[in-house]
């Protein structure tokens, strides 16, 4: 299991951050990832694997109307 932005999640082994993001839509958005509280460049995503036990953090800023929000990707924080 992975818990991801505080969900438990799971997923079949193996799996990098880059297919994480994939199974859940997020492949071509513009992300901030930490595993287990350390950000991973976009760079790494694609070799960074995600192992049982981990704990993900996605998110992401977005431009509303000359207002900035912050979205964690499976729950809104405003």
């Amino acid at each position: 299991h992975v818990t991801v932005n505080d969900q438990s999640q799971q997923y079949p082994a193996p799996l990098t951050i880059a297919d994480l993001l994939e199974r859940v839509g997020l492949a071509n958005r513009p992300v901030a990832v930490e595993l287990n509280q350390e950000l991973v460049p976009r760079a790494q995503h694609g070799c960074t694997v995600v192992n049982d036990g981990d704990c993900l953090e996605v998110v992401s800023l977005t431009v509303e109307d000359d207002t900035t929000q912050m979205n964690s990707e499976l729950g809104t924080r405003e």
